[in-house]
């Protein structure tokens, strides 16, 4: 299943899981089984979601972590950093130790979600714990960063390193990039011209991501820099972030959605209504790239309370636009809610109704007498 279905079918999991020692036993078992398949690799990602949810369950961190250790068998040095949370400077240096050493373990084990976590915000966050990190240790963060992402290990257990110092040193030339005095300010446009040249690279792009987030949501970029009658060099870097690497969409998208939900008191209400726009537009990007059911839930579940009338018209008009039929049952049925909100705006523009009704004309065999069948008779009536 894809990012959205896992969201949805997790919690039933964890659920399911968490009742008894042997039933979390026997899911992740079967998950690390199906996840040496050839093609299984995703699948890493529901044990971890899993493994997250049942240590939240009362008496289970012991057994969550003893499992993952069996299950997973990594070096000593290696388990005792990933079993802790955050790990501190000094396991940083012992993981360097090791992987840097003749006998390297898999990269496998340096993908740990919460570990390349602590990794990038250390390094791409401005705070206070980076500032002081000494040039040979950052070094060694950012070694850590690029073995995960780069290195692959083959059938025979052998390790393919040949983009290591390539994305060592991107990463390396962008970590100085975004660390120049200013780079949040007067010299933010000549940084962005600089790190462009780095998102190619998966680790770097996902980087950017994060600094991005900083830059929009905890600096005073909106305030001193945001022009609502000029491209957001930021967002235009996102965007591109989004054409490159489609596996980043979902750490887009949260970014986007979390700038959408961000409540700035101090800005005019006219930048707030231009801001939303340029944040719709990236969303309808995603939807366009293929990135569809999260945007369309997330616009569907909070627009009525951070989008007028105009906003979703626009919203849902350029949705018909860039889409044709035959569509989802999914997708008709969330369409049709954030039509039915946007009803009156659409009726009064000539061709957002054309569009609309079009939309409504094309609908799929629902079932009778359910909610959307009779929301959509409603809507067929009122556009009619």
């Amino acid at each position: 299943t894809d990012d959205n279905g896992v969201e949805k079918l997790l919690p039933d999991l964890v659920e399911t899981a968490s009742l008894q020692p042997h039933s979390y036993l026997i899911a992740q078992s079967m998950i690390k089984s199906l996840s040496n398949e050839k093609g299984g690799y995703s699948l890493r990602k529901i044990f971890k979601g899993l493994e997250q949810g049942v240590r939240a369950a009362p008496n289970r961190a012991e057994f969550v972590v003893l499992l993952r250790n069996l299950l997973n068998n990594p070096p000593p040095t290696v388990g005792n950093v990933i079993n802790r949370s955050p790990p501190t400077p000094g396991d940083v240096v012992a993981l360097h130790k090791v992987y840097s050493g003749p006998d390297k373990p898999s990269p496998i084990y340096l993908r740990d979600p919460e570990l390349l976590h602590y990794l990038m915000t250390t390094i791409f966050v401005p705070n206070t714990k980076a500032a002081q990190l000494k040039e040979d240790l950052r070094a060694k963060y950012l070694y850590l960063l690029a073995f995960a992402a780069s290195v692959k290990e083959n059938d025979d257990k052998t390790l393919d390193t040949s983009k290591l110092n390539e994305t060592y040193n991107i990463l390396k030339k962008l970590e100085a990039a975004i660390s120049k005095k200013g780079s949040f300010g007067t010299e933010l446009n000549s940084v962005i011209s600089e790190v462009v040249d780095y998102i190619h690279v998966p680790a770097a792009s996902m980087a950017l991501i994060f600094w991005c987030r900083y830059l929009l949501l905890e600096t005073s970029y909106y305030e001193k820099y945001f022009k609502m009658y000029e491209s957001s060099l930021p967002l235009l870097l996102l965007e591109e972030i989004a054409f490159q690497h489609p596996l980043q969409h979902q750490h887009l998208f949260s970014l986007f959605a979390d700038n959408l939900l961000f409540q700035n008191r101090s800005l005019s209400p006219e930048t707030l209504i231009a801001i939303r726009k340029l944040i719709l537009d990236r969303m309808l990007y995603l939807v366009q790239l293929g990135y569809v059911i999260p945007v369309l839930n997330f616009v569907e579940k909070h627009s009525k309370r951070l989008l007028d009338g105009n906003h979703l018209s626009y919203f849902v008009r350029k949705l018909l636009e860039m889409t044709e039929g035959p569509y989802s049952r999914e997708y008709y049925e969330i369409l049709l809610k954030l039509i039915e909100n946007a009803q009156a705006v659409l009726q009064s523009g000539t061709e957002t109704k054309s569009l609309t009704k079009k939309f409504l004309v094309d609908a799929p065999n629902l079932i009778e007498g359910s909610q959307s069948d009779r929301r959509l008779k409603n809507l067929q009536v009122y556009f009619s």
